[in-house]
């Protein structure tokens, strides 16, 4: 298992949250933060719910999360589920010795006591009895609840049980507290009894589903199955390596407790991290296995190139993509992609004139040749910045300012593209949320760090182009993550209630310049999509901003 970094790369994350914004962080996915909603079963339904379980009715929930993540997450899909029942409490230590006393599960591994956390097994330990049986493999969890007349939970079934319907990131909305679960910032140092925190319960009442203890679902794990999964009751691969954990556990941070979160594991593996809870159909019948087809186009995305004609290729500036007049639908819709905020809305069509983009960001190199030229001042020289790095002549130039940008695309005989042309060129006319397509996979298309908090790793950027499956419609790279772009736009948060229908060129005065495209960070995972509008100091040269340069033909 892969212990996550529990530390947060502040730096990082306070310059690419200063750039979606001063004090206006964007909603979680969903658009608002869901109110606690408790989904009471019906006197009916509660009565033919067995003792220990909680009922959760036929029908559909968002599942998944696009926007960054462990990738794995991605993309949010809905999904249908028939009615199923799903323990309350994790199984305890006291469950599982009567199964072990009937002879049918093997004893939990016993752990050596360790100096600073104690005896973290709870298998033979007086006074444990009401806590959840840990340091079981997946085999014990699945003969354990069998024995019981029941199964392991489908990964879907777990997820829905713990975030309802609403697409919660945590089991009661969307802060988190150690009021709400064991977690490692609570100093807990091991297990609590079942239903120790019962504000924390999901919509259907299921307690401790974040933290605690890892849970056994019954699926194989596979990264990318969300792109390929049905709609209709998953059940996983039919084969794989490694199993799914969900929840979180004691040890772990608040991140991996979110209801979205896949962790894979080895089945054979035994540690004071892990347990389970079991689930059932009410006739008791098995979930049927699905057909699973990874070798055909994932029926999430949606990829099409707008290649230029032979005339329009060979009148484009050498490095710049033409991007032909026309309509595209500029900004958010929460009918389409759940993470919108407010300053994307509203979703309005936005008519453009011909003009050409610069196909990469500008580099380290390019910047150079100007600064030699003496029509451009050197960049900031702090950690992360590219100007004078070896071996990063070819990253994009980053840690100058707005007026540095523009000199250079003056130089050049250029201009900053306006936000519109840059959004219209990152998404093309077709409504997606990202260049690619409607894949939230970010890790496959984008250049972003596969950390999420930087400890031990030093936080860069990448080569310009080294995402080529990222690439826009018109062939556009790198218009998610690597660097911030700078636009020409000032901005203003309502300015699309009242902005021209044709060649909009943002306000005509303010405070801040509009910046797009979020960095290689992905802790502040909401900025890496084509419509959101980042906002900054145009003076400010950070490492994670730079620029590309448009043309008009």
């Amino acid at each position: 298992m892969k212990v996550k970094t529990l530390i947060s790369g502040l730096l990082v994350f306070f310059i690419c949250f200063i750039a979606g914004g001063f004090g206006a962080a964007a909603p979680p996915p969903g658009g608002t933060t869901p109110a606690p909603k408790f989904i009471a079963a019906t006197p009916e339904q509660k009565k033919k719910t067995p003792i220990g379980m909680v009922y959760v009715p036929a029908g559909e929930f968002i599942m998944g999360e696009g926007y960054g993540g462990s990738g794995n997450e991605a993309p949010v899909h809905r999904v249908y589920l028939d009615t199923f029942y799903i323990d309350k409490f994790e199984v305890t230590v006291k469950q599982y010795a009567a199964c072990v006393q009937a002879g049918k599960c093997s004893e939990p591994h016993k752990e050596i006591v360790d100096d600073y956390w104690g005896p973290t097994c709870n298998w033979g330990l007086k006074g444990k009895e009401n806590y959840p049986i840990n340091c079981v493999d997946f085999n014990q969890a699945d003969t354990f609840c069998k024995w019981a007349g029941k199964r392991l939970p489908t990964e879907a079934e777990w997820e829905k049980a713990a975030r309802g319907t609403d697409g919660r990131s945590y089991p009661w909305g969307e802060k988190i507290s150690c009021t709400r679960a064991n977690y490692i910032d609570c100093n807990i140092r091991g297990t609590k009894p079942v239903g120790s925190y019962p504000t924390g319960a999901s919509p259907y009442g299921a307690m401790d589903m974040a933290g605690n203890v890892w849970e056994f679902v019954a699926d194989w794990f596979r990264y990318d199955y969300y792109k390929y999964s049905p709609d209709r009751n998953p059940t996983g691969p039919p084969s794989g390596e490694e199993r799914i954990l969900r929840g979180g556990s004691w040890y772990y941070s608040d991140f991996t407790l979110q209801t979205m979160y896949r962790q894979d594991i080895t089945p054979d593996i035994q540690d004071s991290l892990t347990g389970f809870r079991c689930a059932m159909y009410p006739d008791g019948s098995q979930p049927a296995q699905n057909a699973f087809a990874p070798g055909t186009m994932p029926k999430h995305v949606d990829i099409k190139l707008v290649l230029a004609t032979p005339e329009q290729e060979k009148k484009s500036p050498p490095g710049m993509v033409y991007v032909p007049a026309g309509d595209f639908m500029m900004g958010c819709s929460d009918e389409f992609d759940e993470g919108c905020a407010e300053n994307e809305k509203p979703y309005h069509k936005v008519t453009l004139d011909a003009f050409y983009i610069d196909r990469n960001e500008v580099t380290s190199q390019q910047y150079a040749a100007c600064f030699g030229g003496g029509k451009c001042s050197q960049p900031k020289t702090s950690p992360g910045c590219n100007w004078k790095v070896p071996d990063h002549n070819n990253h994009p130039i980053n840690c100058v300012d707005w007026f540095q940008a523009e000199a250079f695309c003056k130089w050049a005989g250029k201009r900053l593209p306006t936000e519109a042309e840059w959004e219209k060129a990152a998404k093309g006319t077709d409504g997606r949320i990202w260049p690619w397509g409607n894949d939230g996979s970010i890790l496959d298309y984008a250049a972003v760090s596969e950390e999420v908090e930087f400890v031990d790793v030093e936080p860069t950027t990448y080569p310009v182009g080294s995402k080529p499956k990222g690439a826009s419609p018109y062939g556009v790279m790198d218009m998610i993550g690597n660097v911030w772009e700078w636009t020409s736009d000032w901005f203003d948060e309502s300015y699309y209630k009242n902005s021209p229908a044709s060649n909009p060129q943002g306000p005509s005065s303010g405070v801040e310049r509009v910046m797009r495209g979020g960095c290689f960070d992905r802790y502040y995972a909401p900025s890496l999509r084509a419509s959101y509008r980042g906002n900054v100091d145009p003076y400010r040269r950070e490492m994670q901003v730079g620029f590309r340069c448009a043309k008009t033909p």
